[in-house]
């Protein structure tokens, strides 16, 4: 990877809620009970996700989300590059207009690593 370079963000944990500009997530949420992990959409999501919002302790009935893969990647490009395979990216965010610094984002080339980058294939 070389600076200049276009790649793909895989957006972090912290942009798990954040919509793009056609309502969807950049991941596929679901939600994590007795029997295991329930993967959510529609309807059901969106009541999940009010759950958590309208929680007493949104921190503890954030524990039962789970990120289980990302179903959307963000335009990105190589800014600066590290012999420790980490990189700064300037990243395009999904909503539009607004351009996102990071430091030292490491690189997974199988783009599943919350918070990482990939080349473009």
């Amino acid at each position: 990877m070389e600076v200049g370079d276009d790649v793909f963000y895989t957006p972090g944990v912290f942009h798990a809620l954040q919509r793009d500009r056609d309502g969807g997530y950049p991941w596929v949420i679901g939600r994590r009970h007795a029997g295991g992990v329930e993967e959510l959409h529609g309807n059901d999501l969106n009541s999940f996700i009010n759950e958590i919002c309208r929680s007493p302790s949104p921190a503890e009935a954030r524990r039962d989300l789970v990120l289980i893969q990302p179903c959307a990647f963000w335009l990105a490009r190589v800014t600066s590059v590290y012999e420790d395979l980490v990189v700064d990216l300037d990243v395009q965010s999904s909503n539009g207009g607004v351009t996102l610094q990071y430091e030292r984002v490491p690189v997974d080339p199988t783009g599943k690593r919350p918070h990482s980058c990939h080349k473009r294939k």
